[in-house]
């Protein structure tokens, strides 16, 4: 059977048009290099030795600027075609890389991390430029000048052209030696960015998820330990290239000086070489040797450059088949298509949960990741400035920051007067003042776009109130260490966000501090998810995709309950994390939401009718203000909207 072309062979087999002008313009460069040096020869022979006329001069110095010109447009030219030709390629490349993820985005998207896939269709696809646009040029001219040259030559002086053409090999044999180092190094480098990217990719994603169970810090070492492999994998192709120009410049300076030193001896003790001649070949030789040096440094390049584009063939050539694949075949439920990762970040996906006015509570995304990505005294996360309008009063460290949380009973919450606006003229919430006791279980009710999702977050502390402030047993939240308030709090959406790793990694995630494995297996088992970790050939120990990829939806609430229940936070945030769920799941959940919450303050945006009547209180809002505060019965008799809202949910749920 006829082997497959490899990926960059068959860029070039479409480029033949392209291949053979550069080929050409090669062979006149090697012409004007002879004929630049035969007149720079004879004029300076003339002009030294034979003392000639300046007129006698000009024509041979006419014809030499127009062999120099004529140089230079082949150099320019040449070069303009590799640019075109690598242009070309990485195009066509590109197209294929992307064609093959949206030919099949399920497989895709089970394969891999999508930071890494990012890096192969953009860095790694870039990184080839070089092996068009400067190792094929180099390469062809290699083809014809040199060899030009030493037939030129070995015509004029035969023993210079011997000594040329037994020096010349040591420059490909050094060429060969790093080159094929510098592929595998540049391999590894290109292994190292992908996982830089994925980690990075990860961290950005889960940056909320991350900040409130207080692992910014050490996703931050996660990073910095990734960059690190990075630079080192670059340092040491740095390395290899300049080892590499070292040695092929020492090559070629003692080749150069054994032919002139040959010459000499020819020339002033046997005087069997005319100067014109000896000084034609003495300029003819570094333009041999400077070739073949050239093509030393392309070839570097250009190894480096196939290195990178083997990372490209390997995604085209993929089938799709990865470990998270065997999570799901492992058991009959597991959900493979990847959910939209509506409230995933908590602040910045509560939009996508609850329909909103003209994206009002859209905005939420920009202020709340910035909130939460604001540097604390344990984190170094930066924020990027004027990203908040109030982030300084969250989690900027201050002097008075003194204060702890009690950490075995739920504190007191109190919204103190106050307001959040997304700006001037956009939605704004107005509460006023909002006090939650200890162990409380408070719904949040209201029609879509009302500001329940926003009103959450001002109790999570992840939005800062325009006016007014959240208090925590009285003290207001810049009162406590940010990561202090974090480690007190879980917050679970409709769809959490999980991590590239293990069960047992993502779960640890909620931990205070380290988790042992004891502690993962029954906060996992309190969850509900012993049974499905018993099934799994790995257990705790299995592999999980990007963003949960391999998990159900419901899998992925009851990983969120366990990272809660290891870390066994004295306040609960959920917007209803039970919403798009069969019953079972929902039933499992219930159970195990209910010995989460029996030691803690809950707060939960509720949509389902269950949920809002075995609330301790409700807040009911209305166009970002709160329209009513009571118990469910008393709701239904002296709020009419509410009452409405009851009538239809129960209709919708049939409940």
């Amino acid at each position: 059977m006829k082997r497959k072309p490899r990926l960059w062979s068959a860029q070039l087999a479409a480029a033949r048009p392209s291949l053979l002008l550069l080929g050409l313009l090669a062979l006149v460069l090697g012409a004007a290099i002879v004929g630049q040096s035969a007149l720079i020869a004879a004029i300076v022979d003339q002009a030294f030795l034979e003392r000639a006329q300046p007129a006698a001069l000009l024509a041979p110095l006419g014809t030499l600027l127009a062999v120099i010109a004529v140089r230079v447009l082949c150099l320019y030219g040449s070069g303009r075609i590799g640019l075109t030709l690598a242009a070309r390629a990485k195009t066509a490349i590109r197209q294929a890389a992307i064609r093959k993820l949206a030919r099949d985005p399920m497989a895709a998207s089970l394969r891999g991390e999508t930071g890494a896939k990012v890096s192969v269709v953009m860095d790694a696809v870039d990184e080839g430029d070089s092996y068009y646009s400067q190792y094929i040029p180099r390469m062809l001219e290699t083809a014809f000048v040199p060899p030009l040259l030493l037939i030129v030559v070995f015509a004029v002086h035969w023993p210079s052209g011997l000594i040329m053409l037994l020096t010349a090999p040591f420059i490909p044999i050094f060429m060969i030696l790093v080159g094929l180092r510098t592929k595998r190094k540049s391999e590894e480098k290109f292994e190292e960015l992908a996982a830089f990217s994925g980690a990075f990719l990860g961290a950005l994603q889960g940056l909320t998820t991350l900040k409130l169970y207080g692992k910014a810090e050490r996703q931050e070492q996660e990073i910095e330990r990734s960059s690190n492999g990075f630079r080192e994998a670059t340092m040491s192709i740095l390395r290899i290239a300049f080892t590499n120009t070292l040695m092929m410049e020492l090559v070629v300076m003692l080749s150069i000086g054994v032919v002139a030193l040959e010459l000499a001896f020819r020339m002033l003790i046997q005087q069997s070489v005319s100067f014109e001649a000896a000084f034609f070949i003495l300029l003819l030789a570094p333009e041999f040797y400077s070739a073949i040096k050239n093509l030393g440094t392309a070839f570097h390049s250009g190894r480096t450059s196939l290195g990178a584009l083997k990372k490209v063939e390997e995604l085209l050539e993929a089938d799709g088949r990865g470990a998270v694949e065997s999570v799901a075949s492992s058991r009959r439920d597991a959900a493979m298509a990847p959910r939209p990762d509506d409230t995933a970040q908590g602040a910045n996906r509560g939009a996508a949960v609850e329909p909103v006015q003209d994206s009002a509570e859209l905005g939420t995304a920009a202020n709340a990741v910035s909130a939460v990505a604001a540097p604390s005294a344990a984190d170094k996360l930066t924020v990027p400035q004027g990203a908040n309008r109030g982030a300084d009063a969250v989690a900027k460290p201050s002097a008075s920051r003194k204060l702890t949380l009690p950490q075995d009973a739920p504190p007191t919450l109190e919204l103190y007067e106050a307001r959040y606006a997304y700006g001037p003229g956009a939605f704004a919430l107005d509460v006023g003042t909002v006090r939650i006791a200890p162990g409380e279980h408070v719904a949040i009710v209201g029609p879509s776009g009302a500001g329940k999702t926003t009103l959450l977050h001002l109790f999570a502390g992840l939005l800062p109130p325009d006016r007014g402030e959240l208090r925590i047993d009285g003290h207001p939240l810049v009162a406590y260490e940010a990561d202090a308030w974090y480690r007190r709090i879980s917050y679970i959406t409709q769809h959490p966000y999980v991590f590239t790793g293990t069960i047992a990694d993502n779960i640890a995630i909620g931990a205070r501090g380290e988790a042992s494995r004891a502690a993962i297996r029954r906060a996992a088992e309190a969850a509900g998810l012993g049974t499905l970790v018993d099934e799994l050939p790995q257990g705790l120990d299995t592999a999980v995709g990007e963003s949960g990829r391999g998990l159900s939806g419901g899998e992925r609430q009851r990983l969120a309950l366990a990272r809660a229940f290891v870390n066994r936070p004295g306040v609960l945030l959920f917007d209803e994390p039970t919403a798009s769920l069969d019953l079972h799941t929902e039933q499992v959940l219930q159970r195990a939401i209910a010995e989460l919450s029996a030691r803690a303050t809950m707060i939960t945006v509720a949509h389902r009718l269950h949920t809002i009547r075995a609330a301790d209180r409700i807040l009911y809002l209305e166009e970002g203000r709160l329209a009513g505060s009571g118990r469910h019965e008393e709701l239904l008799r002296t709020l009419p909207s509410y009452a409405e809202m009851v009538r239809l949910q129960a209709g919708g749920d049939g409940a």
